[in-house]
């Protein structure tokens, strides 16, 4: 089975605490998400920042940077790295560069409710099931009204 390595953001940067907290759910929700849909695909989702940042403390520094290295550690056992939106923080850069230099795929993929919103409204189309293509045309909008939040 494919192993396929979630990157996108997890930690954080907004200045206030209701901000902070809004954008690490948000942040959670995208990473769970995309493991959801790469799990759909029949592969296997490797998601670091979801597994390690419950063992360990994020807003230890220390904790934080043993949970990258472990993460980089394991990004050895992908078969490919895809990175969800447009976003790129400094632990995905350093997951990037890994990758690149274990000559791992790494494909750039839109945020995963976008994602999921495009493959319905391909299938709806194809099999010309108009109520389908009116629940993608809702979903992105929810995930636009979404996305809009956190920013």
């Amino acid at each position: 089975m494919k192993k396929i390595f979630v990157c996108s953001p997890y930690h954080p940067v907004s200045e206030s605490e209701a901000g902070k907290k809004a954008e690490l759910e948000e942040n959670i929700y995208r990473a769970k998400m995309a493991c959801r849909l790469i799990s759909a695909c029949g592969l296997m989702p490797l998601a670091p920042h979801l597994y390690f940042t419950a063992i360990l403390d994020d807003d230890q520094k220390a904790e934080r940077e043993r949970g990258i290295q472990m993460g980089l550690e394991w990004l050895n056992e992908a078969t490919e790295v895809w990175v969800f939106g447009n976003r790129i923080t400094k632990g995905m850069t350093l997951e990037i560069e890994r990758a690149q230099e274990l000559s791992k795929p790494v494909r750039n993929l839109p945020e995963p409710t976008k994602l999921l919103g495009m493959l319905i409204k391909t299938i709806a189309e194809k099999y010309g099931l108009d109520d389908y293509k009116n629940e993608a045309q809702h979903e992105a909008a929810e995930s636009e009204e979404h996305n809009g939040k956190q920013e």
